[in-house]
């Protein structure tokens, strides 16, 4: 078993704790900076920020219950490609998975980072989150009543996560360089684990005790409740969803703003298609239209744009749902690309963010990949 350490909050909350931690990073030389969140000057929004100073970051908060958006995309933009000056990256492990397909599409540099990972109970929406706050004004009283019952496997009661949290699978990501171990550890405490040889080196720098035993079976639970809540929104996947029409139905409310793409760390390109001239419409284009086919539907092409992103970034979809929370709508656009991403990522035998080493389903040839399985 790899050597776990055990990093105390000594009262003053486990978010300070991991700030304590992040500075002594940086004090010790084991990194040149650090990619963390962080309350802005209200105390009330969280940011991500790029910490190269240790006096600079004085209100860590990689563990508030509220994720505005996922910082995979802002991590990789984050770190050189040289691979010297090493960044610390304290993420979530939606995060974590999107900043390994960015690596593999050379939108971020898994070389250049030690990445950190914890255990997340999941996210609130951020009226939710809000509510939350009133309950608890001390961000401190809030964070430790969050995550209290975490640490038995369970979620606070009274505060539902956001729907595509509900399936994740994932605990800390097992290819990070350290992982921050929550559930099954004491209540107040986080158990520091390394995981690569860079991790072992940057924590070999740092005095701290070792860990209390963690408990393996409130773990394994928690995950397979993950795994069973995950097969049972792709049972109703398959009940709502057979044909073409049924899938326009879910998304006839779309307005085609283009939320859901802006907030995906997967859709990256600098140009997207529905923004150039291809989907330009003139008002004569329209007035055709409009006197072939009786009527036209304004905006157009919605179903279009939503089978063209699916078809660019399915097999790298990381299940987020940061989409769902970007839609106007209301649409659970989240539910419908995480379900077909699956059945997507399952043709190739690929997981989205498992392991930098798979190689992406379209960057490969295999003559017998579409065989029946």
């Amino acid at each position: 078993m790899k050597k776990r350490l055990k990093l105390d909050s000594n009262g003053h909350g486990m978010e300070e704790a991991l700030g304590r931690l992040a500075r002594l990073m940086i004090s010790t030389g084991g990194v040149d900076r650090v990619f963390i969140p962080q309350h802005d000057e209200t105390g009330e929004a969280v940011y991500a920020t790029l910490v190269a100073d240790v006096d600079a970051l004085k209100d860590p908060a990689p563990l508030v219950p509220y994720i505005n958006g996922n910082k995979g995309r802002e991590a990789g933009l984050s770190t050189p490609k040289n691979g010297e000056n090493k960044t610390a990256v304290f993420v979530r492990p939606c995060e974590a998975r999107a900043i390994i397909e960015l690596s593999k599409l050379m939108q971020a540099h898994r070389e250049s980072m030690l990445l950190i990972t914890s255990d997340c109970p999941g996210t609130l929406t951020l009226e939710d989150y809000k509510r939350l706050r009133e309950e608890h004004p001390d961000h401190r009283e809030e964070v430790a009543a969050f995550y209290a019952p975490f640490h038995g496997g369970e979620r606070l009661e009274g505060h539902e996560v956001r729907e595509c949290c509900t399936f994740c699978e994932s605990l800390a990501h097992p290819m990070s360089d350290i992982r921050l171990l929550l559930v099954g550890a004491p209540e107040g405490t986080v158990v520091v684990e390394a995981t690569s040889e860079a991790g072992e080196r940057v924590l070999s720098k740092l005095e701290m005790e070792e860990a209390a035993e963690v408990d393996e079976a409130v773990r394994e639970k928690f995950t397979e409740g993950q795994k069973s809540r995950h097969a049972e929104m792709e049972a109703h996947w398959d009940e709502v969803v057979h044909s073409v029409e049924d899938f326009m139905h879910l998304v006839q409310h779309c307005r085609r703003c283009y939320n859901c793409r802006a907030e995906c760390p997967i859709c990256y390109c600098r140009e997207c298609v529905f923004q150039t001239a291809t989907f330009e419409v003139t008002p004569d284009a329209f007035g055709r239209r409009a006197d072939q086919y009786g009527v036209v539907k304004m905006p157009p092409d919605t179903l279009v744009f939503h089978l063209t992103r699916m078809n660019h970034m399915v097999t790298s979809c990381v299940s987020c749902g940061q989409c769902t929370e970007a839609c106007p709508q209301k649409i659970p656009v989240g539910k419908i690309f995480s379900a077909v991403g699956r059945r997507v990522q399952d043709v190739f035998d690929y997981r989205a963010g498992a392991d930098t080493a798979d190689e992406l389903p379209h960057a490969v040839f295999r003559e017998d990949e579409l065989e029946p399985r």
